[in-house]
């Protein structure tokens, strides 16, 4: 029995012993699995934490973009309204500038039409003083032979 005795506390012990070696393994490996673990994930975390700060930089430029575009849109409405005025404004300019094109032509003409009849009435003019100088020399020349005849006469 005290074999048996001696083999059982040896046994325990080597038992104890076992466990202990076996609690002390799981330790270190529960021990290094956590470390990478806790490793992995505040990895992770920074990664996360990258990602978001990207994301808010990337939703900001967005942002911008999108006010951009509607000032632009904006921009574009108020421009396109002022074409359209102004390209009404130019067909009325237009129409009156046919109008006035057509009434200088009518000027034109009709100064055209006064110039020839003044032409015509300056010839006319022309030929009456040379029938007044004939007439007078007519004149003259019948007071001569008037004053020759023994009348009076004055001459012209």
């Amino acid at each position: 029995m005290a074999y048996m005795k001696k083999n059982v506390n040896m046994g325990l012990l080597l038992l104890l012993v076992a466990v202990i070696i076996c609690f002390a393994a799981f330790t270190a490996y529960y021990q290094k699995t956590f470390t990478n673990l806790s490793i992995s994930y505040v990895n992770k975390v920074e990664r996360i934490e990258n990602l978001v700060g990207s994301l808010k930089k990337q939703s900001d430029i967005l942002s911008q973009t999108s006010r951009t575009l509607n000032t632009t849109s904006a921009e574009r409405e108020v421009l396109g309204e002022r074409y359209t005025t102004l390209q009404s404004e130019k067909e009325v300019v237009e129409d009156e500038l046919t109008g006035t094109k057509q009434e200088l032509n009518d000027k034109i003409a009709s100064i055209n039409a006064l110039n020839l009849q003044i032409s015509e009435l300056n010839s006319r003019i022309d030929s009456l003083i040379d029938d007044v100088n004939d007439l007078k020399g007519d004149y003259n020349s019948l007071c001569e032979t008037h004053v020759t005849l023994g009348g009076s006469c004055t001459k012209k």
